[in-house]
């Protein structure tokens, strides 16, 4: 059972990008997802910027995967092109309003069995007016879903959303001022390993590193 995920972090953005990122693959992957099987995933980014940056790391850390991916941003002037690929992309990477646009727009665009919606910087597209578009797209997009929804304050149109939208989520959160600040010289490293054989090298690096 996945649970919907609510994440606070003020630090060590690029970390929790490629966390969120395992996260979709790991869903994907175990729910044996396939080229065949259209739209697996959406994460929605509140500029033209970040996106690229997050299909660039897709490209990167799913590349043993055979999951399809596309970009569907503004601005862009092969909007056609997008409409005949997008029902053929396992994780589609967009913006908000993009996204809306081709909802509304490309014949057969399906996500009636979507699996994971990430919201990044969830904070950034409420607090710029786009409520009303977020909750259009969340309207179309099946119920029975993991979301991981990303935003650096819980301001009150975040809480609405999560209120809404988020079913029994699980609230991660660190903020400057806590006690339990997150190092800001924190290292990650990742280990690529058999579905099989997890558990065991996560307690043998667990006990190799205990002080």
């Amino acid at each position: 059972m996945y649970r919907n995920v609510i994440s606070s972090f003020r630090q060590l953005y690029d970390s929790l990008i490629y966390s969120l990122i395992y996260l979709v693959l790991e869903k994907l992957y175990r729910e044996r997802w396939g080229p065949e099987d259209g739209v697996g995933s959406i994460i929605i980014s509140p500029t033209r910027e970040l996106p690229g940056q997050l299909f660039d790391l897709l490209k990167a850390v799913g590349k043993h995967h055979n999951f399809s991916d596309g970009i569907l941003i503004g601005g862009r002037k092969d909007v056609d092109m997008e409409k005949e690929r997008a029902n053929e992309v396992n994780i589609l990477i967009c913006t908000h309003s993009r996204l809306l646009q081709h909802m509304d727009e490309t014949p057969n665009f399906d996500c009636s069995h979507m699996q994971v919606l990430v919201l990044d910087e969830a904070d950034c597209i409420l607090d710029s007016g786009y409520k009303r578009e977020l909750n259009a797209i969340i309207s179309q997009l099946r119920k029975r879903r993991q979301t991981l929804l990303f935003s650096a304050t819980q301001t009150k149109p975040v809480q609405d959303l999560v209120r809404l939208s988020l079913k029994d989520p699980e609230y991660l959160s660190v903020h400057e001022e806590s006690v339990t600040v997150t190092p800001t010289l924190l290292k990650q490293i990742v280990m690529v390993v058999p579905l099989d054989q997890k558990l065991d090298m996560l307690w043998s690096f667990i006990k190799t590193h205990l002080q």
